[in-house]
C-alpha cells in the first residue's frame, strides 16, 4: 500500500466494451462494501477517457458513488510513468469479456503485482496454476459482430478476491501465486513466436533454410 494506507488498484484497458469497465465499477462498489467505510482505496484506470465508443466513466462513478476513489489517466503515458504505476499498485484488475495476449496482465505479473482478471482468452493461460485470481464467467453470450462469444465476469468472486489481497488474507498463498507468476513471465520470451514466424515466412517464400537477420527483417517489412 502506499505511505497513507490507502490501496492501489489498477487497471490498464481501452474504453470499448470488450474490456467491460462499467462491470468494474460494480465490482468495485461490491469491494468497497465488503471492506467497510474507514478503508482507504484508489482505482487508477489507464484508458481513453473521451472514447466516442465507450463509457461516460466519471458519469458512472458519480452515479455509483466512486468519484473519491477514481482517478482517471489518458493511455500513452511514457514507459518510467507506466512502469511507476505497476509498481506502486497493490492489485492489477481487468474485467474483459473476450482478450487476447493480455499484456497489461502480463506486465502486471512481470513487476509482481497480484492480478485479478476474468477467466477468458490467453489470461486463462497466464494465471492458470494459482499465478493469480482467475474469475469465472457469471453469464454469456454471443454478440452479433462475428459472433463472438462474450464472457461476463461474476463480480461479486471479483470483489472477493480484491478483499483477499487487500485483507492480507492468506498472504503465504499470495506470496506463492506472484513468485510464479513472475517465474511464467521470464519463460515468455520472443523465441517461439520468431520462430514460427520465421517457418511460416520460409513456407511462403518456398526457401528451405532459416532467414537471416537482415533476410527476416526485409521480409516483415
Amino acid at each position: 500500500m502506499g505511505k497513507d494506507d490507502t490501496f492501489i488498484i489498477l487497471t490498464v484497458a481501452d474504453n470499448q466494451e470488450r474490456k467491460n469497465l462499467s462491470g468494474a465499477f460494480e465490482s468495485l462498489v461490491m469491494f468497497k462494501e465488503r471492506m467497510g467505510p474507514d478503508f482507504k482505496f484508489k482505482w487508477v484506470l489507464v484508458t481513453r477517457p473521451a472514447s466516442r465508443i465507450g463509457w461516460k466513466l466519471l458519469d458512472i462513478a458519480v452515479k455509483l458513488n466512486l468519484v473519491e476513489e477514481y482517478v482517471e489517466l489518458s493511455r500513452g503515458l511514457e514507459f518510467n510513468k507506466l512502469w511507476s504505476l505497476y509498481a506502486a499498485a497493490d492489485a492489477f484488475f481487468l474485467t474483459s469479456k473476450a482478450e487476447g495476449l493480455g499484456m497489461p496482465v502480463m506486465e502486471a505479473m512481470s513487476v509482481g503485482v497480484p492480478v485479478v482478471a476474468s477467466d477468458v482468452g490467453a489470461i486463462t493461460e497466464h494465471l492458470s496454476d494459482n499465478r493469480g485470481y482467475l474469475i469465472p464467467s457469471e453469464y454469456e453470450f454471443i454478440d452479433p459482430y462475428g459472433n463472438a462469444t462474450r464472457h461476463f465476469m461474476d463480480k461479486k468472486q471479483a470483489a472477493h478476491a480484491l478483499t483477499l489481497i487487500a485483507g492480507g488474507l492468506g498472504k503465504p498463498k499470495a506470496e506463492t501465486r506472484i513468485k510464479k507468476a513472475r517465474t511464467y513471465i521470464e519463460t515468455r520470451t520472443w523465441d517461439i513466436p520468431v520462430a514460427q514466424l520465421d517457418k511460416a515466412i520460409r513456407s511462403i517464400a518456398n526457401v528451405k533454410k532459416p532467414l537471416e537477420e537482415e533476410e527476416l527483417t526485409a521480409a516483415i517489412i
